[in-house]
């Protein structure tokens, strides 16, 4: 195993901001007022050294993902889109961050980065993990931040870090600690997912229509809106919450994790209309120039159509 170095290159650039303001309030429809101002932002560029070296110029690193998460181990787009959009730029499996003891490990999953990254940093028989000592990693977190707000001190404005940011109001350090607050709740929920739903939440119901249509829907929400009906419309706030939780826990997904047969079942009973807001419909099979049918049209089809059970 290597242990490499981590540091990161920070530059400044000025973005043009086309959104007009009138007395310091955005608009939606800049058309409609006299021309404003050109306005430039503030942002902030890093990219991750690795040894001194750049580790990928193909894709946008997000400095603010990696800040927000810093040594908690899960999944994380370290690199993404210029908008925001990991999947925008290719990028659909997520890099693992992984803390091991005194270790950090960068996980990077083989498509795309076999080719973006392998050629220059590993053999074709390695795994594409990046490792560090936590001490060190750390050490370059915090010199990153350090940096990052003596730049937003300097220039007497917020400086904006997150791809998805146009024009930031409140300065960099409150941002991140709100950032890495909705990360914590984001997961604390996950890990009482987890412990709810068990493996469940890492399979798919998929439901073949015709050779033209499939419907795929995670197979833990089908539990969830079963709990949702079982309780029915008496309750609501936290008595709704509990209710759905023991019902979950001591009925539902006992019987689901027994039986996937109970995941189908329960999705034919439910119907389409009752899920279609975890369903992604896949037309990709359609014939060129054919209109394509709205959710109600498929719902019987739905009811009828050959299901399964599989792994994400």
């Amino acid at each position: 195993m290597r242990v490499s170095l981590l540091s990161f290159q920070l530059s400044i650039e000025n973005e043009p901001y086309e959104d007009a303001l009138v007395d310091g309030v955005h608009v939606d429809d800049p058309q409609t007022l006299a021309p404003a101002t050109p306005v430039s932002v503030p942002r902030a560029v890093v990219r991750p050294l690795v040894n001194g070296r750049p580790v990928c110029a193909r894709y946008l690193f997000d400095a603010s993902a990696l800040l927000t998460q810093r040594d908690v181990s899960g999944p994380v787009d370290l690199f993404t889109c210029t908008c925001g959009e990991p999947g925008c730029a290719g990028l659909f499996d997520d890099t693992v961050l992984e803390v091991e003891g005194p270790l950090v490990h960068w996980h990077f999953p083989e498509d795309p980065f076999r080719a973006t990254l392998g050629e220059n940093w590993f053999t074709s028989a390695e795994p594409l993990t990046f490792t560090f000592t936590r001490e060190q990693y750390l050490h370059a977190l915090a010199g990153l931040t350090v940096g990052l707000v003596a730049n937003e001190r300097e220039l007497g404005e917020p400086l904006a870090l997150s791809p998805v940011e146009d024009r930031p109001t409140e300065p960099l350090l409150e941002r991140l600690a709100a950032w890495q607050e909705d990360f914590r709740a984001g997961a604390a929920a996950m890990s009482q997912r987890l412990d709810t739903f068990g493996p469940l939440l890492g399979e798919d119901l998929v439901a073949t229509l015709d050779s033209n249509i499939e419907i795929r829907m995670p197979a833990w929400t089908v539990a969830l809106t079963l709990a949702d009906h079982r309780v029915g419309p008496t309750l609501d706030g936290r008595a709704r919450d509990t209710a759905m939780q023991e019902v979950l826990v001591r009925d539902i997904v006992p019987s689901m994790l027994l039986s996937r047969d109970n995941v189908i079942r329960a999705a034919r009973e439910l119907g389409l209309l009752e899920l279609e807001d975890w369903a992604l419909v896949d037309f990709s099979a359609s014939a060129v120039g054919v209109d394509l049918p709205e959710m109600e049209e498929l719902a019987e089809p739905f009811r009828q159509a050959s299901m399964r059970v599989v792994l994400r």
